[in-house]
């Protein structure tokens, strides 16, 4: 792991603030990014307008040679994630093994056994594992699955991603990683061992089945019914709440009858409703429609709704603008306090029109009584179609399609179809495309063999 000193020439000074400059632009770009894969009013394929740009801060560094490692090295005991991000994917992208394990040495010194999850050094680790995944060179990657059957388990959260999109993960690899992940990334490891795509590690797996923590529990069946092992299903059915989403995606009628009966008078949350439309169980609505009401859920519960019956009734909604106080001159400080935010010189609040999915039960409800007459409720449905690779495909490709729904659907045609071609929705979004190319073209191939709305 250790490096040894670096021998640069001295670097002018308008050379050294140009790069720190595309550190900061690159950063803000990085954490843009971040906030837009949770914003309602951005689809997954408007991201590429911010990868694209980042990109091109990323190859400045690149074209800068020498002096713009010189220049990051220095940088980085003082970097933030973004930073610590675009970095990264400078030294991999220049194949400089040297300034990556000077990176890595930088991340672990800030490193303890109680890394917490909202921690800066948890998301400057999660940005250099994302930078790694894209861009460590592939030559160089079958070493990175060595270093997981060593004791060097600090190194496991930066570099378990880049291996497992490789699928070089050894039986060995993936047991010491699940058994030596720092906890605030076990989920994250857990990931890592299902994308490896290696049958023999589903037994790894299983008993994580008893984790304390439920969205652990949830990620280990998940996991297991990618690689095969759908013979966990019946043990899920004893925890029908943990395990909805891994029930919701493995598509049987009966077993799902056993989630909607506990969920009944239950309070619903975001994987319960993502479990919901996911199922494509028409029954589900029922349970949808009261959860519109719910400020907190109403998103949720509308594209679920929608992922279902495919009624796409969207409408413009007035978007008030949230201030925070850092935000506001001192004039406005002491009416924010009283709950007032500033407003334009009419009276007007600040903010947008947007289109978004209604949140209104009554529409929905009307909706459905004009269109029962398209619907079999002996069939499991995908925005309004009979559910089949065709439209699952579609549902993941499909702009409309949220975050919080495509994260569990880019599974589903493994799961049920057993698609095996690789796919992450946290790869970049022309990868996306390129991967999206591919499983359109299996689904053309296999598709036929799946009889539409079947369970």
């Amino acid at each position: 792991m250790g490096a040894g000193p670096l021998n640069f020439a001295p670097v002018d000074e308008f050379c050294r603030q140009l790069y720190l400059e595309h550190l900061e632009e690159a950063s803000f770009l990085y954490n843009s990014y971040l906030a837009w894969r949770n914003d309602p009013e951005i689809t997954w394929r408007d991201l590429q307008d911010l990868e694209d740009r980042l990109d091109a801060h990323i190859f400045a560094l690149t074209s800068g040679g020498d002096a713009a490692k010189q220049t990051c090295l220095k940088h980085l005991s003082k970097a933030d994630s973004g930073e610590i991000y675009a970095i990264a994917r400078f030294f991999c992208q220049a194949h400089d093994g040297q300034c990556i394990s000077l990176l890595w040495e930088t991340l672990l010194k800030g490193v303890d056994d109680e890394l917490e999850q909202e921690s800066e050094e948890y998301d400057k680790i999660t940005a250099a594992a994302r930078a790694l995944r894209q861009d460590y060179p592939q030559e160089w990657r079958i070493k990175l699955a060595a270093i997981l059957e060593t004791t060097h388990h600090k190194l496991f959260p930066i570099i378990a991603s880049a291996v497992a999109i490789t699928r070089k993960m050894s039986d060995k690899g993936a047991k010491n990683l699940l058994e030596n992940m720092p906890y605030p990334f076990l989920s994250s490891a857990l990931e890592n061992v299902a994308e490896n795509h290696t049958t023999s590690h589903a037994k790894l797996l299983y008993p994580l089945l008893e984790h304390e923590s439920a969205a652990v529990r949830q990620l280990a069946a998940v996991g297991m019914l990618r690689l095969g092992e759908t013979h966990v299903l019946p043990q899920l059915l004893n925890q029908p709440l943990v395990f909805a989403i891994p029930i919701a995606l493995a598509g049987i009628r009966q077993q799902m009858q056993i989630v909607l009966q506990a969920i009944n008078k239950k309070e619903l949350n975001i994987d319960l409703i993502a479990a919901l439309g996911i199922s494509g169980d028409l029954r589900a609505v029922n349970f949808l429609l009261p959860a519109l009401a719910d400020d907190e859920l109403a998103y949720h519960a509308a594209h679920a709704l929608n992922l279902l019956v495919g009624a796409n009734l969207y409408e413009e909604a007035f978007h008030e603008e949230r201030f925070f106080e850092e935000d506001l001159f001192d004039h406005e400080i002491a009416d924010f306090k009283n709950g007032k935010s500033p407003q334009h010189p009419g009276g007007r609040p600040y903010g947008e029109n947007i289109e978004q999915l209604s949140r209104d039960p009554a529409k929905w409800r009307q909706w459905m009584l004009d269109n029962e007459s398209r619907f079999d409720p002996a069939l499991r449905y995908r925005y309004g179609e009979p559910a089949c690779p065709q439209t699952i495909g579609r549902s993941l490709a499909s702009p409309r399609t949220p975050d919080f729904l495509r994260r569990w659907i880019q599974y589903e045609l493994c799961i049920r179809f057993g698609l095996g071609a690789p796919f992450s929705v946290e790869n970049p979004v022309k990868q996306q495309y390129r991967q999206l190319s591919g499983i359109a073209q299996w689904v053309q191939e296999h598709g036929s063999a799946h009889t539409p709305g079947q369970w």
